[in-house]
Formats: structure tokens, C-alpha cells, sequence
């Protein structure tokens, strides 16, 4: 669904997009709660996405990653043009 939604984008982007949800929604299911409502918005060449659950917890960077996961975000942070985490929701979302 990702790769279809921006299929516009360059290669490298598209792949990264997917990814990114990949990620978000795989830490949506581990740590979240209740339904993920992910929202794909294609404008010409950037594709912002976010991913939202109903937990109560402020999604963030672990300090330790390792073989049993924490490098979701690290990813989010390092591979879109912009990213962020809505202070007062369990909402993460990222441009590229």
C-alpha cells in the first residue's frame, strides 16, 4: 500500500517510506493500544505520513537499542527530510 501510494517518489524515498511504516506500525502494535490509523498524504514530490494509535505513552527514542529492537526511531530520525512526535498523542509522522 505504501509503495503504491508513492510510487511518484524517487526509488530510494519510496523504499525508505516503506520502512519508516513498517516500522511505526510494527512499534504501533508492540507498545500502542487500541486501532493504528495510518495517513499517507502525497503532495507532487513529498509524502508525509503518519501513524497514530490510542496509547497513552509519548513515543521516543531508546536510549539502548539492541538485538531485541529500539532502532524503529532511530530510523524515523535518520532517514526522512523531516520527522516528529505530537507532544500530547501517540502520533509519530515524517516527511520525505
Amino acid at each position: 500500500m505504501t509503495a503504491d501510494h508513492a510510487a511518484g517518489l524517487p526509488d530510494d524515498r519510496r523504499h525508505a517510506a516503506v520502512l519508516l511504516v513498517s516500522e511505526l506500525v510494527s512499534n504501533s502494535i508492540a507498545h500502542g493500544a487500541g486501532s493504528i490509523l495510518l495517513r499517507l498524504d502525497l503532495d507532487v514530490d513529498l509524502l508525509r505520513v503518519e501513524v497514530r494509535d490510542k496509547g497513552q505513552g509519548k513515543p521516543g527514542i531508546r536510549e539502548d537499542p539492541g538485538a531485541d529492537g529500539g532502532w524503529g526511531l532511530r530510523l524515523v530520525e535518520a532517514l526522512p527530510e523531516r520527522w516528529g512526535v505530537k507532544e500530547d498523542d501517540a502520533l509519530v509522522w515524517f516527511e520525505i
